[in-house]
């Protein structure tokens, strides 16, 4: 199973770099580079030292949203949400691009044909929607069912859920707080690196 941090620009840059350099020495595959506030400096500022922690150990980094960045900087993919440009459009300007769509439910799913992955949640309650019911494990084993591309679940994500998140067919989980508000950021990623490669 796949393991992927999602940055939070609510950490200041060097408590987040330390923890992208903590997390990509201990068994993350992607850092998705998001912070909706930034400017297109700012963003390329930020992911150009992401990469050049994450890609000599052989982790893969993807902007979210901003293709324009993603382009620049020479990312590996993007991550699109509802409101970003369409996968057809992108899969246009950046053949190249691994693309990754942010999904909530059996509609958005569909109209995210072409993608090379599914993001969907949240699956279970998060600080980051306080507001919004989750939408649980059985729905997504139901968006894993009838997809033909990997599902990675977000959403409240820890050590102790991935097990129901396995056995519901997902194929990788994105994770924010469970790594970038540990104690020890490289540690929660190993063990939490243990956890998904478990067989079964």
């Amino acid at each position: 199973m796949l393991l992927h941090l999602i940055t939070d620009s609510r950490f200041d840059h060097s408590r987040l770099l330390a923890a992208v350099e903590a997390a990509s020495a201990n068994g993350v595959d992607w850092i998705q580079v998001r912070d909706h506030h930034a400017t297109a400096q700012e963003l390329f500022d930020l992911t150009t030292a992401v990469i050049a922690i994450a890609r000599p150990r052989g982790v893969k980094v993807a902007v979210n949203d901003r293709v324009d960045v993603a382009l620049a900087i020479g990312a590996d993919g993007v991550q699109l949400g509802e409101r970003s440009l369409a996968i057809d459009v992108v899969r246009r300007l950046a053949s190249h691009l691994r693309i990754g769509a942010s999904v909530h439910d059996h509609a958005g799913a569909e109209r995210a044909a072409g993608a090379d992955w599914l993001m969907f949640g949240h699956v279970f309650e998060t600080s980051s929607h306080p507001d919004a019911p989750p939408r649980g494990l059985d729905a997504l084993a139901a968006i894993v069912r009838d997809v033909s591309i990997p599902v990675i679940a977000i959403g409240g994500i820890t050590r102790d859920s991935i097990g129901s998140v396995r056995r519901a067919g997902a194929s990788g989980v994105a994770v924010i707080s469970a790594i970038l508000n540990a104690p020890k950021p490289g540690e929660a990623t190993a063990a939490l690196r243990a956890e998904l490669d478990l067989p079964g």
